[in-house]
């Protein structure tokens, strides 16, 4: 039994697992160490030298170490890989107890610690005693044995254990010759990007798993970001890649920013605005309702699509339901009033819609659904949701049945009807009815017990209709009103009729007004001369009027009177005569009248105020008089010649002007001339002939004093007459306005003119006194106006500024090519008021002040002249280019067998005028030709001188089935392509399968997928870049390869 127990105590110690081993995959610590034999080993310079190494950590003591190094399965290892055999490995045995002695490797003589036996015998690898712990501890070896195997590549350790020969080359041949290349796709759209990893070597199948959760060799579908992975095989050897960056574009998603559901059912109010996030930004929205923005709104209810496409044509689509409440419902409970109660109580109640609700019913909103002391009658209320949404209903609070009661209007009191009747003809009748009328401000005359009762004062009367039977009793009320009311009848009184004032008015203005009454005027001694039937009445008698108002709502009349006097006395005058004689040449004459009053005198042409006048020739003289009524008294005093003096009498003269320029005066004498001496004199005119005579003639205005001398006594009479004269010229004036385009002249000539003539400075002349005129041209105008009488003309000229309608002459050049901006705008300001400033708008925010515009894109441009007196116009110039250079179609046949058989027929359109063509291998024309194997451009340039390069075309050579013996045919097309391309392979062989690659120029695999059979494929390249790729048709070893260009 104790034999038993150690060997079983030495077995658990030997074989327990404590964990505590190297971790697989730890890059072994370096040791320079000494064998049995003396020889020193370095363990990197093995690993550098390309050796793998095999180190068996065992305790002489250790049964199981024992039994393992007895296997001999390291000892064939070494000698089939060792040095002496393939040299490609190296196998260590360690003792690593240093308790034990190196005695202990030989057998049990001088062995302290423990030993199995002769380990050193017949083991044909090196052996190394410990002697320090340090290689132990760096190596975490708690148990025995402990067996690693380390991988020359990278130094990393792997604890292979206690394994036969088979399973050691497993792992030296196997899993540590394992490895991998690797190929990344870049994300380019909605997570495209993928890693695939192709290993060689290791043991077994292989397992993955990726820094993501895959468990592939490949991994699809990446966004963007950082991936790794470990790959494992049957031996649970590992590999650890390096991290690998797959590029691109950010994740494109799109957010939800705001959803906003109907408000109320029915509506259309929903919103939905979303934003896309990532991808290559400038997103475009496509909604399933045809909206194009990020933000949708009047939207009703249902589903709702939107796809959002980035600027690499990505797309992201998401989708959403926009919902709607129920119909929103009220209901209403009334609680009628009870008999001979005031009010009753309602409740309302919300349903559907979105709760909370609050109810009105005519004053303020309230949640809660009660509104009590409510008086009986028919109620509108509104139940109000939470979004705003109504319900109207109605509801009645009724009365509990009493006895109807019921009082009429009665017809008022008036002037005429001093008792009125107040009914309650309707009120409810029957054996059981009672009714009682009361009053506190009116006056029953009879009846207050009745149905009706009579009254006769104004105010308000009461009716209780009362059921005995239950003694409900209801009450009515009505007011009896009184149209007795006079109107008013008031008159001012009237101004008095005189001299001056032959008419007055009478004015009743005072009295009452409306349509409800109506005037009269009557007088039974004066006279109306108008509106007898108004407010206002014209007299033109003294009398007594009489004013009569009556108000037609109630028959009620007024008068009122007022008299009209009359003041027509004429002042007083009287005038005394007076006698010329021979030696009284001169005589006073007077007018006499009340104090106060002046005289006024008429003699001749003038009127002098005065009492008394002194006058020296016979004949009437008028006095006048003015009373304060406006009363005009007149007499004539008469001045007469006595008998010895001449009697003389002359006739009004013409007038002299430009065109009579002399005048007869005529003078008439009683008697023989020759009886008497004529002499004519004057102070300030001129005697032309006849100055002794009757009739002298005279040419000039003035005062012409006639002297008649009677011969026989020496008499004289001195009389006169005054010639007048106008020889002035009219003098020219005018004034002038503009008014918008239109300069208004206006005559403002002075004088006496027969004829007048504008001159406008244009060689226009007008004859109209007022002319209205336009000019082409912003200018001065010498303006002048000619009057002409007989006498002359008389000129006025101004020079007039004349503002014309402000223009502009605009000259523009387009742009010369599609996409230039080479266009230009010249303008030059016309007319207005100079100090001219323009102001320019035009595409993508362009602005300027400049009167010549170049380097414009196309577009429309804008400018705002404005003059100096602040007047604007707006121009406008579209600056067009030319239909843009591009190509519809190509047509493109490959070469055959290397004969130059291949072709490019692009077909272009656009630009201006013809097209030329030139081919990177510099042919001409618009088709290239004759053409080998290769890659074509060519610039397409028209009239303008605008160039554009189109291409590559790629000309593929056809392959015979001599030179790929698995192809029978192998097409792309279209090729160049910007979206799609179809692919058509034919094989030799009828059943073949195989893979379709496409790689990009940087040899990363774009696009990879099996076939089996003969290959007609669609494949969607829109989110390729701009390029040329390869693709490869692969059948086991045998491959074709074509070249495709992608251009967007």
């Amino acid at each position: 039994m104790k034999y038993i127990y150690l060997s079983a105590f030495f077995l658990f110690f030997c074989i327990q697992e404590a964990k505590a081993a190297l971790p697989n995959g730890t890059v072994a610590p370096n040791w320079t160490l000494t064998d049995l034999n003396g020889n020193t080993h370095n363990l990197y310079n093995i690993l550098n030298s390309g050796k793998h190494v095999v180190i068996d950590f065992s305790a002489t003591w250790c049964p199981p170490c024992w039994s393992y190094h007895n296997s001999h399965a390291l000892s064939t290892l070494w000698n089939l890989y060792g040095p002496n055999g393939s040299n490609e490995i190296m196998v260590f045995f360690i003792e690593g107890d240093i308790t034990t002695n190196t005695a202990c490797l030989y057998g049990t003589a001088g062995c302290q610690g423990g030993t199995q036996g002769n380990w050193v015998a017949g083991t044909p690898y090196p052996i190394i005693d410990l002697l320090t712990s340090e290689v132990r501890n760096q190596y975490q070896i708690s148990y025995w044995p402990t067996i690693y195997g380390i991988r020359a590549q990278d130094k990393r350790v792997f604890e292979v254990g206690q394994k036969s020969v088979a399973q050691w080359e497993s792992w030296l041949f196997g899993s540590f010759e394992m490895d991998f290349t690797s190929a990344i796709t870049n994300n380019t759209c909605r997570g495209n990007g993928s890693v695939a990893l192709s290993v060689t070597g290791g043991h077994g199948g292989k397992f993955f798993q990726w820094s993501n959760g895959g468990n592939t060799s490949t991994i699809s579908n990446l966004q963007s970001g950082t991936f790794s992975c470990r790959i494992t095989d049957s031996n649970n050897y590992f590999l650890d890649t390096p991290n690998f960056t797959v590029s691109g574009v950010p994740n494109f998603v799109a957010g939800l920013v705001e959803q906003r559901n109907i408000s109320c059912n029915g509506a259309s109010d929903g919103i939905l605005q979303v934003a896309g996030s990532g991808g290559g930004g400038g997103y475009s929205y496509d909604w399933s309702n045809g909206e194009s923005t990020a933000r949708i709104e009047d939207l009703a209810p249902g589903n709702y699509i939107v796809t959002i496409n980035d600027s690499y044509n990505c797309d992201v689509t998401r989708s959403f339901t926009i919902t709607q409440p129920q119909t929103l419902f009220g209901s209403a409970f009334s609680y009628n009033v009870p008999c001979n109660g005031t009010a009753g109580y309602v409740e309302l109640a919300g349903l559907f819609g979105t709760a909370p609700y609050l109810y009105d019913i005519g004053g303020t909103p309230q949640a809660n659904p009660y509104f009590y002391n409510l008086p009986p009658g028919e109620y509108d209320y509104t139940v109000t949701d939470a979004n705003n949404c109504l319900y109207t209903g109605t509801f009645e609070i009724e009365q509990v049945p009493g006895p109807t009661a019921v009082a009429a209007l009665p017809a008022p009191l008036s002037c005429t009807a001093t008792q009125t009747t107040v009914s309650g003809a309707g009120s409810a009748t029957g054996s059981n009815i009672t009714y009682l009328w009361t009053t506190t401000d009116g006056s029953i005359v009879s009846g207050a017990n009745t149905i009706n009762a009579v009254v006769n004062a104004i105010g308000t009367y009461k009716i209780r209709v009362t059921n005995t039977t239950n003694n409900c009793y209801k009450e009515a009320t009505t007011v009896v009103q009184s149209i007795v009311a006079l109107p008013t009848a008031a008159v001012v009184d009237a101004n008095p009729l005189t001299c001056s004032t032959t008419q007055t008015s009478l004015d009743g203005s005072g009295s009452s007004q409306g349509q409800e009454f109506s005037y009269l005027w009557t007088t039974p001694n004066g006279n109306i001369v108008s509106g007898n039937t108004s407010l206002v009445a014209v007299v033109d008698e003294p009398g007594d009027y009489t004013l009569q108002v009556t108000n037609a709502n109630n028959g009620c009349i007024k008068t009122t009177s007022k008299a009209v006097s009359e003041n027509v006395a004429l002042p007083p005058l009287s005038v005394t005569n007076g006698q010329l004689t021979c030696t009284t040449t001169s005589t006073q004459i007077c007018g006499t009248t009340d104090q106060g009053l002046d005289i006024v005198w008429q003699v001749g042409e003038q009127q002098i105020t005065s009492q008394c006048i002194t006058v020296s020739q016979v004949g009437d003289y008028q006095a006048r008089v003015a009373g304060s009524n406006g009363c005009i008294s007149t007499r004539i005093a008469t001045v007469t010649a006595s008998s010895d003096l001449p009697l003389v009498a002359i006739q009004t003269p013409e007038e002299i002007n430009c065109v009579t320029q002399q005048i007869t005066i005529t003078a008439g004498l009683q008697g023989e001339q020759t009886d008497f001496t004529i002499g004519w004199t004057t102070q300030n005119g001129t005697i032309v002939s006849g100055e002794n005579t009757l009739t002298p003639v005279v040419s000039k205005g003035g005062i012409y004093t006639l002297t008649v001398v009677r011969n026989s006594n020496g008499c004289s009479t001195v009389s006169s007459a005054t010639v007048q004269e106008d020889r002035d010229l009219p003098t020219s004036a005018f004034n002038h306005t503009q008014n918008g385009q239109d300069l208004v002249l206006t005559s403002n000539i002075t004088g006496v003119y027969t004829s007048l003539l504008w001159n406008l400075g244009n060689g226009i002349t007008s004859s109209d006194p007022n002319v209205t005129v336009q000019f082409p041209t912003t200018g001065t105008y010498n303006i002048c106006l000619t009057a002409t009488n007989d006498c002359g003309d008389h000129v006025a000229c101004t020079e007039v500024l004349y503002i014309a309608k402000l223009g502009s002459q605009v000259v523009s050049q387009n742009a010369s090519c599609f996409g230039t901006a080479d266009g230009s705008i010249t303008v030059t300001p016309e007319n207005g008021l100079p100090n001219y400033t323009i102001v320019w708008e035009g595409p993508n925010g362009f602005t300027s002040t400049e009167w010549t515009l170049t380097g414009l894109m196309a577009g429309t441009y804008t400018g705002i002249i404005t003059d100096g007196q602040g007047t604007q116009i707006t121009i406008t110039r579209d600056i067009v280019q030319p239909s843009n250079i591009t190509e519809t179609s190509v047509d493109i046949v490959n070469d055959t067998d290397n004969g130059n058989k291949g072709s490019v027929t692009p077909v272009i359109e656009g630009g201006t005028g013809d097209l030329t063509y030139l081919w990177s291998n510099g042919s001409t024309g618009s088709k290239l030709e004759n053409v080998g194997e290769g890659s074509y451009t060519v610039d397409v340039t028209d009239e303008n001188g605008c160039k554009k390069t189109f291409g590559p075309y790629v000309v593929e050579n056809t392959v015979n089935a001599n030179e790929i013996s698995f192809v029978k045919e192998f097409m792309m097309v279209p090729n160049p392509t910007s979206d799609k391309v179809v692919i058509t392979i034919s094989f030799v062989q009828d059943v073949a399968k195989g893979q379709i690659s496409i790689y990009n120029a940087m040899g990363q695999l774009m696009t990879n997928m099996n076939f089996e059979g003969n290959v007609q494929k669609t494949l969607d390249i829109s989110n390729y870049m701009n390029g040329l790729y390869t693709v490869e048709v692969r059948k086991g070893n045998d491959s074709a390869m074509k070249k495709l260009v992608v251009i967007h």
